[in-house]
């Protein structure tokens, strides 16, 4: 996993919260299959590990969702392809919480938290802050809501857990 994470994310990967990631999602069973259909490690639906192997061929083709290493380097190039934009006007960068919080609403739950973030700033909350947009649904069903806007404090709390594998975050609020 560490391997996966310094080659697709680089020097300064979030190795901690990566591996926080892997136990939220799978408890690091890589046989793990979820009652919606999600498999192994990383938790890929069959769409999006299909998405993945066209994609990235030479790490996700073809698809094996059961293998922890399709599974580490699935996750990784699919999580660094979900980059937030600023909603700010001129734009700014974003905190690495608050991106690295935004992938991960984005992994679980797809864009939608696009549409969360737009409705915060509606209201006059930071569509760039993470935590602010916390609040907001746009588009979901309540128990969908709910799992996505935990997912990325679940993650951050669980991050402790793995200091000793590389880089925290420190975002648990």
């Amino acid at each position: 996993m560490t391997r996966s994470a310094y080659r697709i994310h680089g020097p300064g990967a979030p190795v901690a919260a990566l591996a926080a990631q892997i136990h939220q999602e799978s408890g690091w069973d890589c046989n793990a299959v979820s009652w919606a259909g999600a498999e192994g490690c990383g938790q890929f639906m069959p769409g999006t590990s299909k998405d993945a192997a066209r994609r990235w061929p030479e790490d996700c083709a073809p698809v094996n969702t059961f293998s922890d290493r399709w599974a580490f380097n699935c996750r990784d190039r699919h999580l660094k392809s979900l980059t937030p934009k600023s909603f700010q006007t001129p734009p700014k960068p974003l905190t690495p919480c608050d991106d690295f919080a935004f992938r991960l609403r984005a992994y679980n739950g797809g864009w939608r938290v696009k549409l969360d973030r737009k409705l915060a700033g509606e209201n006059g909350f930071n569509p760039d802050s993470w935590v602010e947009v916390g609040p907001f649904n746009a588009s979901r069903r309540e128990s969908a809501y709910i799992e996505n806007k935990e997912y990325p404090e679940r993650i951050f709390k669980l991050e402790p857990r793995y200091a000793s594998w590389g880089r925290q975050l420190g975002c648990a609020q």
